[in-house]
C-alpha cells in the first residue's frame, strides 16, 4: 500500500510542471515575451519593480484586450515566481533583477501571547 502511494506521488503535477507546460503554449510564449520585454524596459529606465507588479499589469492589460469577454486570457497567481525565474534564464540582463523566495514551502505563522500585569 505504501509503495503504491509513493509511486502515485511521482505522477502528481507540481505548479512548476504546470508552468513549464503552459509557458510553451502560444499564449504562454506571448505572455513570457511581454513579461521579459516589460522587465527589461523597466530595468533600463532604472526602475526596480517586482515580478508580481509586472504580472498584475499584464493580467489587467489582457483582460482589457479581451473585449469579446471570452475569458481565456487569465494568468495564474501561482505562475508569478516561475515566470520571474524563467525571464532571468532567458534574458541575461535580468539576472538578479527580481527578489526570490523559496517556492512551494508553506510557512506556519505562530503567535506568542504574553500576559501583562
Amino acid at each position: 500500500m505504501v509503495q503504491e502511494e509513493l509511486q502515485y506521488g511521482l505522477f502528481k503535477e507540481t505548479w512548476e510542471q504546470k508552468f513549464e507546460e503552459w509557458v510553451h503554449t502560444p499564449y504562454g510564449r506571448k505572455v513570457a515575451y511581454r513579461f521579459i520585454q516589460t522587465a527589461c524596459r523597466l530595468k533600463a529606465q532604472g526602475e526596480k519593480v517586482g515580478a508580481k507588479a509586472i504580472w498584475e499589469w499584464l493580467r489587467i492589460d489582457e483582460v482589457l484586450k479581451d473585449r469579446a469577454g471570452i475569458g481565456k486570457y487569465k494568468l495564474n497567481n501561482n505562475f508569478t515566481a516561475y515566470m520571474a525565474r524563467f525571464a532571468e534564464s532567458k534574458s541575461p540582463e535580468l539576472k538578479d533583477y527580481f527578489n526570490h523566495r523559496a517556492v512551494g514551502i508553506t510557512v506556519k505563522k505562530r503567535a506568542v501571547v504574553v500576559e501583562i500585569g
